[in-house]
């Protein structure tokens, strides 16, 4: 697996907020010391290609840091962070297209932002903007969203695309309060709180049969780990082991899988969770 990972994304924080550069110092410190090889990259999603996903409104308030809401500060150059985030996303994008599963291990995540509005931490939606770039030349994608809350941007932008499935399991109820109802291209499995793992991968075996049946040519997952046991946003019951299996299961669906970064806030555990799913993955 190819991880890519650029340390400028751990530059900007704000006060308590819990999407903070530990996320990612903690996770690249166990995977270093695992001897797992991260590979540096420093590129920005251009203009042109956001455009695709998100409107110019939006990028002209990313790019003069006007705050929609509390969720999302208007850091000082949040606007080319969130376009590293994205260009990494679209880098492991490539790779995986090439054959090679990939994780893109950055900040801020994404899959809250919807074509004009920052959201639930998420200022530019890297899983919409990887597949439907990947679709252009790959041809049928599948996007699966993990974390333990909805996508609501992702399947808010992909939705009625015949060359596009999106399937999403998480928490209900629970923020944003989306993602009750399946239609079009767009298949969700809102969970129970706490609902533990064998009830996960139950739920998960549903979701990879809906992907399955699609067919694509390859695979994004919206990769969260807020629904471990002890995260304090999330917390859907699972387990740092439990991490591994749903790796495993993805792994069947034989098509090669860009990770990209979303949610998972314990900062004790999240590292744990990640190398896990890796490992999950690479089994």
């Amino acid at each position: 697996m190819i991880i890519l990972n650029s340390r400028q994304c751990e530059s900007y924080r704000g006060v308590e907020h819990p999407e903070s550069p530990e996320r990612i110092t903690r996770i690249v410190a166990l995977l270093e010391d695992r001897n797992i090889e991260i590979t540096n990259h420093e590129i920005i999603a251009s203009e042109k290609e956001l455009l695709l996903v998100h409107s110019q409104e939006h990028l002209e308030r990313l790019k003069n840091s006007v705050q929609e809401n509390l969720d999302c500060p208007a850091y000082p150059n949040i606007f080319q962070y969130a376009s590293l985030s994205a260009g990494l996303a679209l880098q492991a994008g490539r790779l995986s297209s090439a054959g090679k599963d990939t994780f893109s291990l950055m900040r801020p995540p994404g899959h809250h932002a919807s074509k004009d509005k920052s959201m639930g931490f998420c200022y530019l939606n890297n899983a919409a903007l990887t597949a439907l770039h990947l679709r252009n030349y790959r041809g049928k994608v599948g996007i699966l969203d993990i974390d333990n809350h909805h996508g609501n941007g992702t399947e808010e932008i992909v939705s009625g695309l015949e060359d596009v499935i999106f399937v999403d399991l998480h928490r209900h109820p629970d923020y944003p309060g989306t993602g009750m109802i399946s239609e079009k291209n767009c298949f969700n499995f809102p969970l129970k709180t706490k609902i533990g793992e064998e009830g996960y991968l139950l739920a998960l075996n549903e979701a990879l049969k809906k992907i399955k049946d699609f067919n694509p040519s390859i695979l994004v997952v919206s990769a969260g780990f807020d629904g471990y046991c002890g995260d304090h946003i999330g917390n859907l019951g699972l387990f740092r082991s439990s991490y591994k299996k749903i790796g495993q299961k993805i792994k069947t669906l034989d098509v090669p899988v860009c990770s990209l970064l979303e949610g998972g806030y314990d900062l004790n555990n999240l590292p744990e969770c990640v190398l896990n799913y890796i490992k999950g993955l690479e089994d």
